[in-house]
């Protein structure tokens, strides 16, 4: 069959694939139709009335040859067409040897051709009966059949490991993102981070709520605690933090205890006011730790 999507470029996968169909022996590649080659072994069986097996076999054998004929031909015009749409003055040396491999893949399926109709021709004719020739086109069509169905399930087994090897490589992207998200939420809870404005800090992440008018702390990451270590032992460091920067999530709306950080001019991380971060000394944020610790430690 002709292909549209053929290129004269040698990387083109299109063009390995085109000059896979002119080098196959198979009985059917690409989109060809097993009907198509059907009809034409109805009209050599009409034409030969082949009366026994061998016979037969030598109509089939010429049908198969008439058949892998055409496609090369199609084939090697197809290509040969691409060629003098893209470089009709002047062809590259790798296109004209891809040209001239499809001119011997069409020369050997003419010889083909020709031994096939030889022996037709050495048949001899009280070998033809009416009767016979259709038991024996019958018969060449349930060898026919078979090959159509082997076809079939090569078709739907390459079909079905395509799939899987999409879904394989599906399923391993997303693990792939998964890990990668994973890696960059435990990278942004690290307690010490270099801000690119501020340099080293430590960073806490505070989700707070309000239930009942009463001020809830629903997660400190990390704890209190641990940023305290951090400060206190912050001289280890060849580059110590000097601040803390915290981000505060509000549920719902931002308790009167911190309302402060609005005054103090706290950076909005989003178009909702309750998203907030703010860049606190240590003594602010010591304070504001002590207060923290408070409402969760109340009744």
């Amino acid at each position: 069959m002709d292909n549209p999507n053929i290129h004269n470029t040698s990387g083109d996968p299109s063009l390995n694939a085109f000059r896979h169909g002119a080098a196959s022996e198979r009985l059917f590649v690409g989109d060809e139709k097993p009907a198509d080659f059907e009809a034409l072994l109805d009209d050599l069986f009409a034409q030969y009335h082949p009366a026994n097996t061998q016979a037969a076999s030598f109509v089939f054998d010429f049908a198969r040859a008439r058949w892998v004929l055409d496609r090369r031909q199609r084939i090697h015009d197809g290509f040969e067409a691409c060629l003098c749409a893209e470089a009709p003055e002047s062809w590259p040396i790798e296109d004209i040897n891809k040209l001239n491999l499809f001119d011997r893949y069409l020369t050997q399926a003419q010889l083909r051709l020709r031994r096939a109709y030889a022996n037709l021709q050495s048949l001899q004719k009280e070998a033809f009966n009416e009767e016979k020739w259709r038991q024996q086109l019958a018969l060449q069509k349930q060898k026919l059949a078979l090959e159509i169905q082997r076809c079939e399930l090569q078709k739907a087994k390459h079909a079905q490991q395509a799939q899987q090897h999409a879904e394989d490589e599906a399923s391993k992207q997303h693990a792939a993102q998964m890990s990668s998200d994973v890696q960059a939420a435990q990278e942004s809870l690290k307690p010490l981070q270099n801000d690119p404005e501020l340099g080293p800090v430590l960073v806490q992440h505070g989700f707070i709520s309000v239930q009942d008018g009463e001020t809830v702390i629903d997660e400190i990451i990390p704890s209190h605690s641990l940023i305290r270590q951090y400060i206190d032992n912050r001289a280890q460091y060849q580059d110590p933090p000097t601040k803390v920067v915290r981000y505060f999530a509000f549920a719902n709306n931002i308790p009167p205890e911190y309302e402060f950080l609005i005054e103090a001019g706290a950076q909005r991380t989003c178009e909702e006011r309750r998203y907030l971060r703010v860049n606190m000394d240590f003594q602010s944020y010591s304070q504001l730790a002590d207060l923290e610790e408070d409402l969760q430690t109340e009744p």
